[in-house]
């Protein structure tokens, strides 16, 4: 009896790259009970010091890749950085784990973008048209189509995760671009193509959706969303009720991008909060 409760006790071995992304924060705070982790604190794209990580942490069962430069404004400033972090060094650490063989390694989540996708009427599938319209977006289809059809001796998941907003977030992501404009001491505010729609998902169901990936070892690709869709030129408007701004809007009308997370799901993943005007600001 004594033994069956140690060894149920055993909690499982989880690597972590990108440890100071908001997402793995918050995934690191609300499992820390249920996984052991090991944190890869330094740059990913300094190849010999992941490889040494690696080799030194031989035993972890699981490896979540939160490593990623996110910012749209970033990518395309410096597109070799960007395409190096978002797909060079990710494809560096899957064959590095792949060719020593760890034994005890079963499961690889690589995290992706809804940006990926081309601008759509209908909510997004996992096989919608992929036609990314950022450079951001390119580097992440770049990772996704290296491992489509690859095959190793662990399994590989990638969530591909939509518009989320937290109050930590830094510049680069709409609703945090939204409200420092507001704060702005000018009177006049432009605002150009937010004449769309975008999915907008609960940092804790990201969370979620990541520990029930990894706990099932989900291969394949899957969205990670609300599958509700937010008009942004309505969030920017009742921001500003606030803020009494006068705004102005130069529209050049975009298709939306609202995901379908039904896939996910069928897995037994539920959605725990769905996000609306009125929560999102």
């Amino acid at each position: 009896m004594k033994k069956l409760l140690k060894k149920q006790q055993i909690k499982i071995k989880v690597g972590l790259t990108g440890p100071n992304s908001v997402i793995c924060k918050n995934f690191v705070n609300i499992y820390k009970n249920k996984y052991k982790f090991y944190k890869y604190e330094g740059n990913i794209n300094n190849h010999n010091r992941i490889r040494k990580w690696l080799k030194k942490n031989y035993k972890i069962n699981i490896l979540i890749n939160f490593a990623a430069i996110v910012s749209k404004e970033k990518c395309l400033k410096n597109k070799k950085l960007a395409l190096k972090t978002n797909y060079e060094s990710v494809k560096n650490i899957t064959n590095i784990i792949n060719n020593q063989r760890f034994e005890e390694f079963k499961y690889l989540l690589l995290l992706s973008t809804s940006h990926v996708f081309a601008f759509a009427k209908k909510k997004l599938k996992e096989n919608s048209k992929k036609k990314p319209t950022n450079f951001y977006g390119f580097t992440k289809l770049k990772m996704e189509n290296e491992f489509k059809n690859k095959k190793f001796f662990f399994r590989i998941g990638i969530g591909r995760i939509f518009n989320y907003y937290y109050k930590s977030n830094k510049n680069g992501f709409f609703l945090n671009d939204v409200l420092n404009q507001m704060k702005l001491k000018r009177k006049k505010l432009i605002f150009k193509d937010v004449d769309t729609h975008r999915d907008f998902i609960d940092i804790k169901d990201i969370c979620s959706a990541i520990d029930h990936m990894i706990s099932n070892k989900l291969k394949g690709d899957y969205n990670i969303c609300s599958g509700n869709g937010l008009e942004l030129k309505k969030i920017i408007k009742k921001i500003n009720i606030k803020y009494k701004k006068n705004l102005h809007f130069i529209d050049s009308y975009q298709k939306s991008l609202i995901g379908n997370n039904s896939k996910l799901k069928k897995t037994g993943w539920k959605l725990l909060k769905k996000i609306n005007y009125q929560n999102i600001i």
